[in-house]
């Protein structure tokens, strides 16, 4: 019977279910049909080809789990997992990327010019180099660094460039620089040889100012024609007052670096930086614009409130002078060596008020002070020796404005005869010429030239709305103003 029973079972069969899939192939991350790509999926089927636009469709796939995969020549395959369900469609894309040849490295970068170790190069320079590849479908990119002699970091100053040449700028005076590029293609990255050049030595620079050109005061110095111009500081704070030793080895100038204004020295190429003072320049009205050389450039004289100091130019012994009158400080100064006759200063004084100002001289040691510019109405200051010092130059407001805002309306550029008090204003021009002056403006901080032929000075608006301009004129008489600095002022000419 169990023989019986079992011969006679049915014998049962899963039935087979079907899907299908529906693709395209494409180029890259484009929509870009492949015409012919081979198509076959793992487990294997039977063997597919893409039409023209690059769609296939595969119908009557056994339900389960496969790879579907793309192959075309010279492209890299391209695989998609599915799973097929029962009278399902499945859609896919299968992008085939271009197939990776072996690449050829580019060769190292090749200086064309500065050429290397070259000498008086321009501070605005191009830097030039050639690059070959022997891949000439490869784009060749360059990274270019630059850097001075004892430099620890080497500076990109430019970053995936396709361009063989860079332009550099403001490069410093009498400075050793290195520079070379990275060579880059697909793969590789080749550095070149590091090469090197010098530019131009310092100049001599005859003339100082402050200006804010890069948005903070700073000192500059330049030629008379403005030629070889040098930004001489480059600090978080205010610079003016620039003011070279007799000696023409020390630059001393003014600097709230350290929030109240002292006295710093430098080189003329703006390097070796001291702060000299102790005290402040400072006092009534007075912000850091109080201080003169000694005629033989051991010493400043310099005005803290109602004191006036001299201390040594490397800031050892401070030695006070003289003590300004009652109720009175001192600010502008300037000191004047006349050989066997002796030596003079001369100081201006201010009260409480911005136009209760005087002028006086006296003795280095501060004994016989004479007053030789009384109270005029309106504001005096800025008084400077003339170079043979028979004279004294000084500024003042010729409409006698007098208000605690210490705005001027007409400042003119006076100079005083010391043996007989004769004053010329030479703001006024030759014969008398008020037109020299621009009408509604102050000429302020007057020096003398080198040689004493010419005044240089701040020609400014009584508004303050424009920026100050440095100006030159004769001596003389105030005759051929000519402009010669936009965005300048406290000038100073060696």
């Amino acid at each position: 019977m169990f023989v019986f029973l079992f011969s006679c079972t049915e014998e049962t069969v899963d039935p087979d279910f079907y899907g299908f899939v529906n693709g395209k192939v494409v180029i890259g991350n484009s929509e870009e049909g492949i015409s012919g790509a081979k198509i076959t999926t793992s487990p294997a089927t039977e063997i597919y080809y893409t039409e023209e636009d690059g769609t296939f469709f595969i119908d009557s796939l056994k339900t389960g789990e496969y790879f579907v995969i793309a192959e075309m020549e010279g492209f890299k395959d391209s695989r998609v997992n599915v799973i097929v369900s029962e009278d399902e469609v499945e859609e896919v894309t299968l992008p085939l990327s271009v197939e990776k040849v072996d690449n050829t490295a580019p060769q190292a970068a090749v200086n064309i010019a500065p050429e290397h170790e070259s000498n008086m190069q321009e501070r605005d320079l191009e830097l030039i180099w050639s690059a070959f590849d022997a891949d000439t479908l490869d784009q060749l990119y360059f990274d270019v660094y630059l850097f001075t002699s004892g430099s620890t970091q080497r500076e990109k100053i430019a970053e995936n460039q396709t361009d063989t040449t860079l332009m550099v700028t403001s490069l410093q005076f009498d400075t050793d620089y290195f520079w070379y590029v990275v060579t880059k293609d697909q793969d590789t990255e080749i550095i070149s040889e590091t090469w090197s050049f010098k530019t131009l030595p310092y100049p001599d620079n005859p003339i100082f100012f402050a200006s804010d050109r890069e948005g903070s005061f700073d000192i500059y110095s330049a030629q008379i024609d403005g030629e070889s111009l040098t930004r001489l500081t480059d600090w978080q704070a205010l610079e003016w007052e620039p003011k070279m030793s007799p000696r023409g080895d020390l630059l001393a100038f003014i600097s709230n670096k350290e929030t109240e204004p002292h006295i710093y020295t430098m080189t003329p190429q703006g390097q070796d930086v001291k702060r000299v003072t102790t005290l402040p320049v400072t006092g009534n009205h007075n912000n850091g614009v109080g201080f003169s050389w000694s005629p033989d450039g051991k010493f400043f004289l310099y005005s803290n409130k109602n004191k006036l100091y001299r201390i040594d130019r490397d800031g050892t012994n401070l030695d006070l002078i003289a003590t300004a009158p009652v109720d009175r400080h001192f600010r502008r100064c300037d000191w004047k060596d006349f050989g066997t006759k002796g030596q003079l200063i001369v100081v201006e004084t201010v009260g409480l008020e911005p136009y209760d100002t005087e002028l006086y001289t006296m003795n280095p040691d501060g004994s016989n002070q004479q007053l030789l510019v009384d109270n005029l109405p309106g504001i005096v200051e800025s008084p400077v020796f003339s170079l043979d010092g028979s004279k004294v130059m000084y500024t003042v407001d010729q409409l006698g404005r007098e208000s605690a805002d210490g705005r001027q309306l007409d400042a003119h550029i006076m100079v005083i005869n010391l043996s007989d008090n004769q004053v010329t204003d030479l703001s006024m021009g030759t014969n008398g010429d008020v037109d020299t002056k621009p009408i509604g403006t102050n000429d302020l901080y007057p020096r003398f030239s080198s040689d004493g032929s010419k005044v240089i000075f701040v020609n400014v608006t009584n508004n303050d709305r424009n920026a100050p301009q440095v100006w030159m004129m004769n001596a003389n008489d105030g005759s051929n103003r000519e402009l010669l600095f936009d965005n300048a002022t406290t000038p100073s000419w060696y």
